[in-house]
């Protein structure tokens, strides 16, 4: 079982600095259905996740489980690149409409999205349902 951790506020430099995220609440009713992550190859096609939120600050602080029932179904590198309004998915770029899609589905607004990215990114968005990002 692999393990994601979420923070329960968002952290000090974003502009929703302190504010509860609600990724569980957002995660177990389906309104977040990814996440976006630093390019890894840790994450396979398959894998059983175990969802948890970090009690207190990230990185120093016990784990709370909230959910072991998800599996990875998709995979997608993703290169973000507001500066251009760009987003790559899959090597395919495309235009500012699609970031409203791709934040929705993380659980952020555009405000926030943007936020948490800043001007440039590459990573991988781990889903646990389908997105559909390949055939747009």
């Amino acid at each position: 079982m692999k393990v994601l951790t979420f923070s329960k506020v968002f952290p000090k430099k974003h502009i929703n600095a302190g504010e509860p995220t609600n990724f569980k609440e957002k995660i177990l009713s389906g309104e977040k259905i990814h996440t976006i992550r630093p390019e890894t190859n840790k994450w396979k096609i398959g894998d059983q996740i175990s969802m948890r939120y970090w009690t207190g600050k990230p990185y120093h602080s016990k784990q709370e489980i909230f959910c072991e029932d998800f599996e990875v179904v998709e995979l997608a590198p993703i290169s973000i690149n507001f500066e251009k309004d760009l987003v790559t998915i899959y090597e395919f770029a495309y235009d500012l409409s699609l970031f409203h899609e791709v934040a929705k589905n993380d659980g952020l607004n555009m405000q926030q999205f943007t936020s948490w990215f800043k001007n440039e990114f590459k990573g991988v968005i781990i889903a646990w349902e389908n997105t559909c990002y390949d055939s747009l």
